[in-house]
């Protein structure tokens, strides 16, 4: 600024301002969803994060791609971001967030994060209804219109279950389980008819909110890797898949909002993992 001044014989600002404190975060990520979660939110005075995803040194999410959820006062931005990652590389990804604040401020410093995508086979895979701290949604209603797995990323390869049920145990080697539906009009096997709008899985009540395939193992020894999913809800909020072996232990792979655009924890949307 004093060199400026020196050339153009004007009175120039001093400039300068401080730093916003650099963020905090943790990031969850599975089957091309990521919810990033700033820890040190409570420090900012109304703030704005700015996120890029690169892999290889190119950038594959930016900013602009980024869901920046608002608070609860819907008047400022929230905690919790989420994002898209349909790069079809299987390398490891670095995540920038950077953070400036209302007021006389300049931008962060920036946190680096990593991730890298994976793909595991389990015996069972399960979705919940959840709210955003992933505990089960018990007070609001939960239907899975369809439920479609698949062997290859971008819903691509062999989908499971291969032919369209008409009972929870009608093809050979998968079981369909759940929380207790509705009523028989309602079954859990119905969000793997194909019937996309006509039939669903539905339960209103109860903490239970899940959904639950199995590969049984006299039919598949191996389970088969699952690199994608498209779930259609017609009543959720966020939805937690997770993974298991013994049907006890079960790993988080992917939690997701069911429509970005709506904090109704009855509300539509398609999720595609993966």
């Amino acid at each position: 600024m004093a060199d400026i001044e020196k050339i153009s014989g004007q009175d120039v600002p001093s400039g300068g301002g401080t730093a916003s404190t650099t963020p905090t975060a943790t990031l969850d990520f599975g089957f091309g969803q990521g919810i990033i979660t700033i820890t040190n939110h409570s420090s900012y005075t109304n703030p704005n994060y700015q996120v890029s995803i690169s892999v290889d040194g190119s950038e594959i999410v930016s900013d602009a791609d980024v869901d920046h959820n608002l608070d609860t006062g819907s008047d400022s931005l929230g905690d919790t971001m989420a994002f898209s990652d349909s790069s079809t590389s299987a390398n490891q990804r670095t995540v920038t967030i950077k953070a400036q604040e209302f007021g006389d401020n300049v931008q962060s410093a920036a946190l680096t994060l990593n991730y890298t995508p994976t793909f595991t086979a389990y015996r069972y895979i399960r979705i919940t209804n959840t709210g955003p701290d992933k505990t089960n949604s018990g007070t609001s209603w939960f239907a899975v219109n369809d439920w479609q797995l698949f062997t290859g990323a971008g819903r691509s390869g062999t989908e499971y279950p291969t032919t369209n049920l008409t009972s929870s145990s009608s093809e050979t080697g998968i079981n369909i389980t759940s929380g207790t539906p509705r009523n028989s009009t309602y079954a859990n096997w119905k969000a793997f008819d194909s019937n996309i709008t006509g039939t669903r899985f539905w339960m209103t009540s109860g903490s239970d909110k899940y959904l639950q395939i199995e590969f049984e193992p006299a039919t598949y020894s191996t389970p088969p890797i699952i690199k994608s999913h498209r779930i259609r809800v017609q009543y959720g909020y966020y939805i937690l898949l997770e993974g298991s072996n013994d049907g006890t232990n079960f790993t988080e792979l992917a939690h997701a909002r069911v429509n970005p655009s709506s904090t109704s924890v009855n509300t539509s949307g398609t999720l595609d993992l993966g």
